[in-house]
């Protein structure tokens, strides 16, 4: 009986100091394994997690804490499973990476594009006309302990700042700044590609940064979306898989030296 009770305690406490160590950590979210894979394999002391249908995997990064979740697609499924992640483990930052395809002509797969703000741009109104205006989304505001609208959500400062020093180390494509939209849809229409480019500065679009965002700004943690264009439709480009690993890679490289800056 005394055994039994000695190794449940013995459980229970390194389960508490597994749960201590990544309290420190970052957490890296992707949605596919292409976005996802390279991250995990490249964690030591690796291990599982599931929160409700979620996966979640711990371990270290040169010696980095990390927490990277596998939120699956769609602003849903981000949400969900960021929330989650965030109560488990309290990372002390959260970077969103992945694929996402251009909305502009002059990047190409295997560009990295470093979020300089996020946004739903399925959250927008028509006119008659079918001019556009993009509304944001409800998040909360402690000042009037109410709901306010907010249309771009701003990447931490810290982060952008270690973002744009690790840029000049990416060899494999060039790495450009600006506007991330995220909504269900995955557009191949030509001429509304270009009408968002033009008259909302939109650079790339994909299914779950602006929502993460929103999830951190709720929860005041340090954030910032990085994403590598993985198609071009604007230039017959298709979907290129293997970019995922490259912008995995610089999102780590960011991670890491971002959890270095704050415990120098």
């Amino acid at each position: 009986m005394f055994k039994r009770f000695l190794f449940l305690t013995l459980m229970m406490l390194a389960t508490c100091i597994c749960e201590i160590a990544y309290a420190s950590g970052i957490m890296i979210s992707g949605a596919m394994d292409v976005e996802t894979e390279y991250m995990i394999n490249a964690l030591q002391n690796r291990q599982e997690h599931r929160l409700g249908v979620w996966r979640f995997v711990t371990g270290e990064y040169q010696g980095c804490p990390m927490i990277i979740s596998v939120t699956s697609v769609s602003q849903a499924n981000a949400a969900a499973s960021t929330a989650l992640g965030i109560e488990k483990f309290q990372p002390i930052a959260i970077i969103n990476q992945g694929t996402a395809g251009a909305h502009a002509l002059e990047i190409h797969p295997f560009d990295i594009v470093i979020g300089t703000s996020a946004c739903d741009f399925g959250a927008y109104k028509t006119d008659s006309k079918g001019n556009s205006t993009f509304r944001g989304v409800k998040v909360y505001d402690e000042s009037s302990g109410d709901f306010i609208r907010v249309v771009d959500f701003q990447p931490d400062s810290q982060l952008l700042e270690i973002a744009r020093k690790i840029a000049p180390t990416y060899k494999f494509g060039n790495v450009v700044e600006g506007k991330i939209c995220t909504s269900g849809a995955w557009n191949k229409q030509k001429s509304r590609i270009k009408y968002f480019h033009k008259n909302f500065d939109t650079m790339c679009e994909e299914m779950e940064t602006a929502t993460v965002a929103q999830i951190c700004y709720d929860y005041k943690i340090p954030f910032i979306g990085i994403r590598v264009i993985s198609n071009n439709e604007l230039t017959n480009e298709d979907f290129n898989p293997d970019t995922g690993e490259k912008c995995q890679q610089f999102a780590l490289d960011v991670a890491k030296a971002y959890y270095e800056s704050r415990n120098q």
